[in-house]
């Protein structure tokens, strides 16, 4: 007597685009996916593919809609998506594919909600802070990407310690391997992510100006894409720095660079690449963003400073242009402590236990 399979895990993203979360859902799936337990990626808007591959797209066209913050297509078309097809459980990555599961999904039909950033500024306040507490409840559990993100849903939407739990991103060590040890005369700084308000990756920019005036050999290289591309690209050249747009092959990058510059903003959750940087054996230099301290050990494998402290950040990247062996001693501990705390075996292993507990207790 044959044993039907079990219906699948839906991994839920918004689209395809190349950002780190959707490169780490991806990654995640592959590892969980096989034949006695399947899971499957799907995007609510369609677009051309960049690197999630999703294994079923709803197609719904990215416009003013969606940039009003709900779109009702979408709405639609998932709930009649998973009405006519049985699903173990529901993984929502961030908040706006959690928004849309949380009001369509079948009752019964655990949602798993994977919180991956802090809130906006808008949503700590009623009526915002009302709407995201009302919709954290339909979630089984709410796994938060790292320890800041997980007490401020905890203090801020009054989700109990029993349904949150904390996984941090992930990233396969071999993948972003150090390499060989830089001898270069000019110490190469870089920013490497979507070029957003959120990121402000104007900071490079500046500091490398900054440094430079002062005499200090350094280069800047700036990575992304994003809304600040076009002003970004057209100052880059004067301040330094080179832009290189959007690239496919970040550990590449990181192979090229002395420091990585991290200033983000108080929206992040924990951001990978500072995770990646660290195990290529690149030290970095960050704000004291949500997450950051998960990672970066301050003094060991990095230094932070204030999350508006530009003058600060500029000391850092002086003192770590300045010194070839703090910098070696920096990467080779952030590379441990990454392999040693973020591998995404580990995370993937996490992810599996979690959801087996949740689907054996029927949600």
């Amino acid at each position: 007597m044959s044993i039907s399979p079990l219906p699948p895990v839906v991994h839920l993203l918004p689209r395809d685009v190349a950002r780190g979360s959707q490169v780490y859902a991806r990654a995640v799936c592959d590892l969980l996916d096989r034949a006695d337990d399947p899971h499957l990626v799907v995007t609510l808007f369609g677009g051309p593919p960049v690197l999630l591959r999703p294994d079923h797209s709803l197609g719904v066209a990215p416009g003013r809609l969606r940039a009003l913050g709900l779109d009702p297509r979408v709405l639609f078309r998932l709930r009649s998506w998973l009405r006519h097809r049985p699903v173990r459980a529901l993984v929502a990555h961030g908040g706006e594919a959690y928004k849309y599961a949380a009001l369509v999904a079948p009752r019964g039909l655990p949602i798993v909600y994977y919180r991956i950033g802090a809130v906006l500024p808008g949503a700590r306040r009623p009526p915002g802070r009302w709407w995201h507490a009302g919709l954290l409840h339909r979630a089984a559990v709410v796994v938060c990407v790292s320890e800041d993100v997980r007490i401020e849903t905890r203090d801020l939407f009054g989700v109990p310690d029993a349904r949150l739990a904390v996984i941090a991103n992930g990233r396969d060590p071999a993948t972003y391997a150090p390499g060989p040890t830089q001898m270069r005369s000019i110490v190469s700084i870089g920013f490497v992510g979507e070029l957003a308000p959120t990121k402000r990756p104007e900071w490079l920019l500046s500091a490398v100006s900054a440094l430079r005036a002062e005499g200090i050999a350094v280069e800047g290289l700036l990575v992304g894409d994003g809304p600040l591309a076009a002003s970004l690209a057209s100052r880059a050249a004067a301040a330094g720095v080179r832009y290189l747009g959007r690239s496919d092959d970040i550990p590449g990058v990181l192979k090229d660079l002395d420091v990585l510059l991290l200033p983000s903003t108080r929206q992040e959750g924990m951001p990978g690449v500072i995770i990646e940087a660290g195990l290529a054996g690149v030290p970095v230099v960050a704000t004291d963003a949500p997450g950051v301290r998960d990672v970066v050990v301050p003094g060991q494998t990095g230094l932070i400073v204030g999350v508006d402290d530009l003058d600060a950040a500029i000391a850092a990247l002086r003192r770590l242009a300045g010194d070839r062996d703090l910098r070696a001693r920096m990467g080779k501990a952030a590379r441990a402590h990454c392999e040693q705390r973020f591998s995404l075996s580990s995370s993937a292993a996490a992810w599996r236990r979690l959801l087996g507990d949740i689907t054996a207790a029927g949600g």
